[in-house]
């Protein structure tokens, strides 16, 4: 409602600092892409996050990719404004150039039942095994062809979005991370008796 979007838009959300090793540029190329292929549907993208230096270079390659009017940028969100924001959105994309750990980002957006499409780079434990989401080489081209066969299959979209619930329940949720922690401490205490 408060940017006058439809019930029929297509929200492809990105949550994190605008840096050039977030891989915003190949973010940005792939969602131009994907509306290349995909003319007739509704897509917007949403940018979530403070800007770390790279917002000017950011808004001259959205001008560049003639996509002014599909990028919605938001600046840093926090508590109900941020979880407004994934319960809005269809899916989650997370393309970094550069390696980093797990993206607490795409954890947040499976907890919400997101699908997420990430790099190599920055991939999400158990993510392509439980059907919740792809993991794609760092190519526009990959992306584009990811992003374009969920966005135009409602069937997969909905299928992925169960299986990305279920994949945060059973392995993200806090009881299920105490649960890891308590085998993998046992594991060593034993180890150490052992020894």
């Amino acid at each position: 409602q408060q940017y006058h979007l439809s019930a029929e838009t297509v929200i492809i959300l990105f949550v994190g600092r605008l840096h050039k090793l977030k891989g915003i540029d190949v973010l940005l190329k792939s969602f131009a892409g994907v509306r290349q292929h995909l003319p007739q549907l509704p897509i917007k993208l949403v940018i979530v996050g403070r800007d770390d230096g790279y917002g000017l270079e950011m808004n001259r390659l959205i001008e560049q990719l003639d996509i002014i009017n599909d990028v919605i940028q938001t600046g840093p969100l926090y508590g109900a404004d941020n979880a407004a924001v994934y319960a809005d959105a269809n899916l989650f994309l997370f393309t970094p150039s550069y390696y980093e750990e797990t993206s607490l980002a795409t954890v947040r957006a499976i907890s919400f039942g997101l699908p997420v499409i990430t790099t190599h780079q920055a991939e999400l434990p158990g993510l392509d095994a439980a059907g919740a989401g792809y993991t794609v080489d760092c190519q526009v081209e990959a992306i584009i062809s990811k992003l374009t066969m969920v966005l135009s299959n409602v069937i997969l979209l909905t299928q992925l979005s169960l299986n990305a619930q279920r994949l945060f329940t059973e392995r993200f949720q806090s009881n299920q991370v105490i649960n890891q922690l308590e085998d993998v401490l046992n594991a060593i205490s034993v180890q150490k008796i052992s020894s």
